[in-house]
């Protein structure tokens, strides 16, 4: 008959990482902006976050403006 051994050790299932909040942020260019837009628009209607398709929909009207006026311009919301 052959005994195993077990090496048994506790280890906690929680770091200090489970309690550090975590956020991305993401930056585009209005050259970038303008093909994504849509799609960030959409995306955040699907997930009920209207005010962030508010927000991409305001930058989108004033990269259009700009567009229009020929300015070049920061975009702020």
């Amino acid at each position: 008959m052959r005994i195993v051994e077990w090496d048994a050790r506790a280890y906690s299932g929680l770091s200090v990482l489970d309690f550090v909040k975590r956020i991305t942020v993401q930056e585009l260019s209005s050259p970038a902006l303008r093909p994504l837009g849509p799609v960030a628009v959409t995306l955040a209607q699907l997930e009920g976050l209207d005010a962030h398709a508010q927000a991409v929909l305001r930058r989108l009207a004033a990269l259009e403006a700009q567009g229009a006026s020929g300015t070049a311009s920061r975009v702020e919301s």
